[in-house]
């Protein structure tokens, strides 16, 4: 009986050893992903902030073409009112 239980004894500390040192692995692997996390964001955080410019810049050229649609079609519906009412002058004078 004595001799099992130095077995398993021996395999449990083999066991958390072997444990242990997956778990060190796995921190060593994780601080190692965030480093390469930061080494690559850093080259494109200016390549993302030249993206956010463009971005922004077509969205206030897009913002600017739809205020001179906009005008037009106001400019459009009160040259349609004119046009109603001047339609409907000539019904009345007819």
């Amino acid at each position: 009986m004595g001799k099992t239980n130095d077995l398993l004894d021996k395999s449990l500390a083999e066991n958390r050893e072997m444990i242990g040192s997956w778990g060190s692995n796995a921190h060593r692997l994780v601080e190692k992903s965030r480093r390469l996390e930061i080494e690559v964001e850093s080259p494109y955080a200016e390549r993302k902030s030249k993206i956010g410019e463009r971005l922004n810049q077509s969205n206030m050229a897009a913002e600017a073409i739809w205020r001179v649609k906009e005008k037009k079609m106001l400019v459009h519906q009160e040259d349609e009112e004119d046009q109603v009412v001047v339609v409907e002058r000539r019904v009345i004078r007819v």
